[in-house]
């Protein structure tokens, strides 16, 4: 990273907390789709993102389930989350051809268009998995 008013360079340690390696990561994705559009590079328009809510909801090492956040008060992680939700739906809703993964825990239930935008939930209590339960394992494992 290079700092806009000093030009300095930044190594991944100065740069801070995960809250902050989050929204480099994000805005360099979106920021990088838009390059290879606009240069009509052979790139698929697709980001994937996988548990964007970790800075916010970390695990406590348990094998952890879907996280509802709906109807309750809200600390500054979940608001600072919903920032990144609102963020990916501007942005993909910006731009013709993107398609948007994002894998999550976190479920915004009282957003109507995260719940319309959700294709799978995959908890303990539905028994889905993105990896089916009954796929055959190895016995040395």
């Amino acid at each position: 990273m290079i700092e806009a008013d000093s030009g300095a360079i930044l190594r991944m340690p100065d740069i801070g907390s995960d809250q902050n390696y989050l929204a480099i990561h994000i805005s360099l994705s979106f920021a990088l789709q838009r390059y290879f559009e606009t240069v009509m590079a052979p790139v698929p328009g697709v980001l994937v993102f996988d548990q964007i809510s970790r800075p916010y909801f970390p695990t406590s090492g348990e094998d952890e389930d879907e996280t509802e956040i709906a109807g309750r008060e809200e600390d500054e992680d979940v608001q600072a989350m919903r920032k990144h939700i609102d963020f990916l739906f501007r942005e993909t809703a910006r731009r013709s051809g993107l398609q948007v993964l994002l894998i999550e825990h976190a479920y915004f239930a009282d957003d109507p268009r995260y719940v319309a935008a959700t294709r799978e939930r995959w908890t303990r209590a539905s028994g889905r998995a993105l990896i089916p339960l009954d796929w055959p394992t190895r016995d040395d494992v």
